[in-house]
């Protein structure tokens, strides 16, 4: 193009009369959309003819005295882009939050077009999906928020009590996100696979008889007709064998100088870290047995597999392998701890984790201690439907926690009914020894009445076995502080009077509770209710040592009781 041509161009853009209105549309356009079209029609860019197709030099020549100019072409560039933008708006603020009712039913017109088998879904399916959840399954649900103790205590103190570490920046870098333990910064790091898990194969034979074989099949039990429930393993890498081997044998020494050594050379060894943390609670030092727990916890939750849920309670652990115990000793251990810290719901949801690992078992009778939790954590409306749906199949009715707990929160939830009132009775004439030991704990002046009778007294009357007699003791160190409320002794001293009256009048009841007793509490208490007491560790108040002075190894706390028919994975 020559120079003549473009000055001419240029100088003839100012008089240039505007385009017509219709041809704008300047209706529908927006202040901000005039301004731009007003600016672009004063600075034109002559660059933009180049984008157009290349005239000669003869036809511009012809086109001289014509009145039409080739600017207006720039004028309709301009009214094209101002159209788009304004087509840009209208989509922006058709993704409002405001959505019409016919909007909402063109997917169902849709979908009915699409497929006529649509219409013969029922609507209620798609609309409450879980529906069709196991109801037993939703009472193991664990709820993920809480879980972590620090979001706990915030909503208990606030947040300008309790100081959480900023995600960003300020909190320890870990191999893999975890919700139960946030590491601290003084802790040292990871090591990388020292342990793993894996997903084991199963089989849907019912198992009859406690396996010894080290096959990595799990036998799935008549409890677990749910296809979801998947189980697990723990795998302990060579080097962390080769530190196991190294605690055994100071165990057999008991070198604790060793053992702290050991920590130092492998941080995060998880049995040495429960025998430690042990030795810090006899020493009074329960900050830092708390730590080394969470420590514990932390490689052990960094070490899940992807697949392992903790709040599903479909994953299974199998106690008799010897990898998978220290996840349940852990667990129950930081229960203890949170408890002591007034973090009761925490507690709660890590006691509902336990039970969920494989709850046709129960290796550490979780069913002892979880009616407490419930109560401390205000979960009564749980505790009522844990009772009412597994005391079929589990005879919850035969504990004195469970009997006891439940016309308590029955009572806390309804008041003074009917229903509560015969399960505290019920309670009272099966487990007449709780009432004098109770009352006794709490520092309660017992009632002449009740001092008169001799069916409280369970050494006047001679029905209390050794089995019943440490399930009572354990339940009344806990249940001390939940019966302390001036309404709940009342309600109680009325129930003991009816009780009193019932057993004057000679109810039948009564000597089918006292024969119910002879029969079922003979004996030595399973193994699992012997490692809960072990592990909770009350000492003299709840009796022990009769019924483990047979066994044969001593008693250690990262491994109290091993099952009998245990798996030996470890290499010796």
């Amino acid at each position: 193009m020559s120079a003549r041509m473009l000055k001419k161009l240029q100088g003839g853009a100012d008089k240039l009369a505007p385009p017509p209105d219709d041809e704008l549309d300047t209706e529908h356009l927006t202040d901000n959309d005039e301004l731009d079209a007003v600016r672009g029609s004063s600075h034109l860019n002559p660059f933009d003819l180049l984008n157009q197709q290349s005239l000669s030099e003869s036809e511009f020549k012809e086109d001289d005295n014509e009145t039409e100019h080739p600017s207006a072409a720039m004028q309709a560039n301009v009214v094209a882009k101002t159209k788009k933008k304004k087509k840009r708006k209208k989509k922006v603020k058709s993704h409002g939050n405001h959505i019409s009712s016919e909007d909402n039913e063109r997917p169902d017109k849709y979908f009915a077009s699409a497929d006529p088998l649509y219409d013969a879904l029922p609507k209620e399916l798609a609309k409450t999906p879980g529906q069709g959840v196991n109801p037993s399954k939703k009472l193991l649900a664990v709820e993920l928020k809480h879980l972590n103790q620090q979001n706990e205590m915030r909503r208990t103190f606030g947040k300008r009590v309790v100081k959480v570490e900023n995600k960003r920046g300020r909190q320890k870098p870990t191999l893999k996100s975890t919700y139960m333990i946030t590491a601290k910064d003084s802790w040292p790091p990871l090591t990388k696979n020292i342990i793993t898990m894996k997903l084991l194969p199963t089989t849907t034979t019912p198992e009859t008889k406690p396996s010894t074989s080290t096959s990595p099949i799990i036998q799935i039990n008549d409890d677990d007709d749910d296809n979801n429930v998947q189980w697990f393993s723990f795998q302990h890498s060579q080097y962390y064998q080769g530190v196991q081997h190294m605690f055994l044998s100071a165990l057999e020494r008991i070198d604790s100088e060793f053992l702290i050594t050991l920590i130092k050379r492998c941080p995060y060894h998880v049995d040495s870290l429960v025998q430690l943390s042990e030795v810090c609670k006899m020493t009074e030092d329960f900050a830092l047995a708390s730590e080394l727990i969470e420590r514990a916890l932390l490689l052990l939750e960094s070490s899940l597999h992807i697949n392992f849920s903790l709040t599903s309670g479909n994953s299974r652990l199998d106690y008799r392998r010897q990898e998978n115990r220290a996840f349940f000793i852990v667990l129950f251990k930081h229960a203890q701890y949170l408890e002591e810290r007034a973090c009761c719901r925490t507690a709660f949801e890590i006691s509902k984790l336990l039970l969920s690992l494989q709850p046709d078992v129960d290796p550490l009778a979780m069913v002892l201690v979880l009616d407490y939790y419930a109560l401390r954590s205000k979960q009564h409306a749980w505790l009522v439907e844990f009772y009412e749906q597994y005391n079929a199949t589990r005879n919850l009715a035969q504990l004195p926690n469970m009997a006891y707990s439940y016309a308590l929160a029955l009572y806390i939830l309804h008041g003074n009914c009917e229903r509560a009132n015969e399960a505290l009775q019920y309670a009272l004439l099966m487990f007449p020894g709780v009432l004098r030991q109770l009352l006794d704990e709490m520092s309660v002046q017992t009632d002449k009445r009740v001092i008169a009778s001799s069916y409280f007294f369970a050494d006047v009357s001679g029905n209390q076995s050794p089995a019943l007699h440490q399930l009572v003791c354990l339940y009344v160190c806990r249940a001390k502080i939940l019966w302390r409320q001036n309404d709940v002794l009342s309600w109680l001293e009325t129930n003991v009077n009816t009780v009193l009256d019932r057993i004057d009048a000679k109810d039948p009841l009564v000597n089918d509770c006292k024969e119910k007793r002879l029969v079922r509490y003979g004996g030595t208490p399973p193994r699992p209710i012997l490692r809960h007491v072990i592990l909770s560790d009350y000492k003299e108040k709840v009796p022990l040592a009769v019924f483990v002075s047979k066994e044969k190894q001593a008693i250690m706390t990262y491994d109290p009781l091993p099952p009998i028919g245990q798996c030996q994975l470890l290499s010796a």
